[in-house]
């Protein structure tokens, strides 16, 4: 699965550089895209945990901003409750991946380092 997540977003990287050259069409292609690419993420949270988990175990350094951005941007902060039903199903997932994976998960909320802990606290 995030095989193929990533052999998708490098096909949009490609066609979007080969349509850029043509100028508002292809800025209008790339907020197609894009705006796409956020709505897939919206409506799979298995995939969109999947990737946060990712980042989590490569050690990126901003992924506190990520998550801040994934509950302001991807979910609009829960305002609808549709939102929040999505956000419970993108915590569960996460709850699957870290903590069962994790052979202490009590430190790891503590330390509140994982993605699962950054966002249940946003």
């Amino acid at each position: 699965m995030n095989l193929k997540f990533m052999q998708k977003t490098q096909q949009i990287h490609l066609d979007l550089e080969c349509k850029s050259s043509v100028g508002k069409t292809g800025f209008f292609l790339f907020q197609i895209v894009y705006s796409e690419f956020l709505r897939t993420l919206r409506e799979k949270p298995k995939l969109l945990a999947t990737c946060l988990t990712l980042g989590d175990k490569l050690g990126i350094p901003c992924m506190g901003e990520v998550v801040n951005t994934v509950f302001s941007g991807i979910y609009g902060n829960c305002l609808l409750t549709e939102d929040e039903h999505i956000l419970l199903k993108l915590l569960h997932d996460l709850m699957r991946l870290q903590l069962t994976a994790a052979p202490n998960p009590r430190k790891l909320l503590r330390q509140g380092n994982c993605s699962f802990s950054r966002l249940y606290k946003v």
